[in-house]
């Protein structure tokens, strides 16, 4: 979240996203309890809503972010405004509360921004975004003695040597698991997806004894999803006597994962800029 660089009883500007001039300016939100706004600066086009900066700064900013029941309606509005915005074409989604002071300070960054926008704009146009997530599920088999019990059968030499066995076996396990992911990336790369491997974060589930190995993005053309789920059957079912893969596809989405970092690519180009020629 941007912080505001003027106080006082001015709306602050709130931004939704951005798209490329061509694609239009007209689109039906619903839901988002605000008017929807979109000004041009050369080739960009930028959505906006105006509102009271005090809801997402000043002292009771933080507390209201932290605030499941205030978070959750205004998450859900701006993930609306995104989906009614990506109707009309490639959308650079904001993040979720990036403010602005004024127009006139959106403005300045959009020309800054101008350059990594317009070709992030090529990269994904006539594209879609999937989710590609990779459960692995072991058998008991795989599971290996535990020391403690080689230690009382076979006494300590006989349980450091257990020790050794397990973390070979562990350190194997690892690297077979994430060949499968890779092997898996390599593929839609071959059939000409564009893939970005995510963080894998999940929630322990007592009732399902799979685990996620991979989370990857893919970034497809309009009318060639099949690739995906090509590439899910292939992959999917039992790896060996051990090791079965599950892949579950999601979306499709607003490319957030194939966005570029707008404030990374700023200093670069502020940096470029003051170069001696």
């Amino acid at each position: 979240m941007l912080e505001l660089k003027n106080g006082g009883d001015n709306n602050a500007i709130y931004l939704i996203g951005f798209t490329h001039a061509s694609s239009g300016d007209r689109v039906n939100p619903q839901g988002i309890g605000s008017i929807l706004l979109s000004g041009t600066d050369g080739d960009i086009r930028f959505w906006y809503i105006e509102l009271d900066p005090s809801e997402f700064s000043g002292p009771d900013a933080e507390a209201n972010l932290e605030n499941i029941q205030w978070l959750t309606p205004r998450v859900l509005a701006h993930q609306e405004a995104v989906d009614a915005i990506s109707a009309i074409g490639a959308i650079y989604p904001a993040r979720f509360a990036t403010l602005f002071s004024s127009l006139s300070v959106l403005r300045q960054s959009v020309r800054a921004w101008s350059k990594t926008l317009n070709d992030y704009f090529q990269k994904v146009n006539g594209k879609r975004e999937f989710g590609l997530k990779v459960f692995v599920t072991e058998s008991s088999e795989s599971r290996p003695r535990t020391a403690s019990n080689d230690k009382a059968e076979t006494g300590g030499r006989g349980y450091l040597l257990a020790r050794r066995v397990a973390a070979e076996a562990k350190k194997r396990r690892s690297a077979t698991l994430s060949n499968i992911v890779t092997d898996i990336s390599d593929m839609l790369s071959d059939l000409g997806a564009d893939v970005s491997r995510r963080s894998v974060v999940t929630l322990a589930d007592p009732d399902d004894e799979r685990t996620l190995i991979g989370n990857i993005a893919v970034l497809i053309d309009e009318g060639n999803e099949g690739v995906i789920d090509k590439v899910s059957h292939a992959f999917s079912g039992q790896y060996d006597h051990i090791i079965r893969i599950d892949t579950v596809i999601s979306g499709p989405w607003a490319p957030y994962s194939f966005c570029p970092d707008l404030q990374t690519a700023e200093a670069e180009s502020t940096s470029l800029g003051s170069s001696p020629s």
